[in-house]
């Protein structure tokens, strides 16, 4: 038997724990998550179970959690894509209203696009409103009547919003050397 100096004798061997200081996540907050114990590691890697402010939960990997990729249970990613694609909730992203609502946008701020010149080339814009949320345009203009339908400004001089665009008939589209006219009877039927 070898006999070992006293101060050897009292050595203690540390836990996993202790050596990587991962014992202290728990009860930690990154986003939404609280770290609520360890999971098992996956090779090398070391993972903990989390619960989710919403409710949920899930394990996530020690370094996703401290490098901030992971932030909760999904409920967040869902949340921000609902935000920026906000035509997905409606389910009318392949109809008329959304194409004219798309095109509306594109002939007032896209350069590139041929119809510019004509809109966002001559100032059109469109109203924040409308610019952000297509289904407040739909509120707004309502369905298209017919597929002989398009989305025209009441008075070019103003921009794509309220009360200034509606659905115009194609074939009963004024030439447009003659649009002053227009613009002068609906002003007679605004004093009546």
């Amino acid at each position: 038997m070898i006999n070992f100096p006293q101060s050897v004798q009292r050595l203690t061997i540390p836990d996993r724990a202790q050596i990587d200081g991962s014992s202290h996540m728990i009860g930690e907050k990154l986003g939404r998550l609280t770290v609520v114990g360890a999971a098992p590691s996956a090779g090398s890697k070391r993972r903990w179970h989390c619960s989710c402010d919403c409710g949920g939960e899930t394990i996530a990997f020690q370094w996703s959690l401290r490098a901030g990729r992971s932030r909760s249970c999904g409920c967040l990613k869902a949340e921000e894509l609902n935000k920026r694609q906000d035509h997905e909730l409606h389910g009318m992203h392949a109809s008329p209203e959304y194409r004219a609502w798309k095109l509306m946008k594109t002939r007032c701020y896209n350069p590139r696009f041929p119809e510019y010149p004509t809109y966002g080339g001559r100032g059109a814009t469109v109203c924040e409103e409308w610019k952000t949320s297509f289904t407040a345009f739909l509120r707004d203009v309502g369905p298209r009547p017919s597929q002989q339908h398009r989305l025209v400004r009441i008075d070019d001089q103003q921009s794509f919003c309220p009360g200034n665009a509606h659905w115009l008939k194609t074939r009963s589209r004024v030439p447009k050397h003659r649009r002053h006219e227009v613009r002068r009877d609906l002003s007679i039927l605004d004093e009546e």
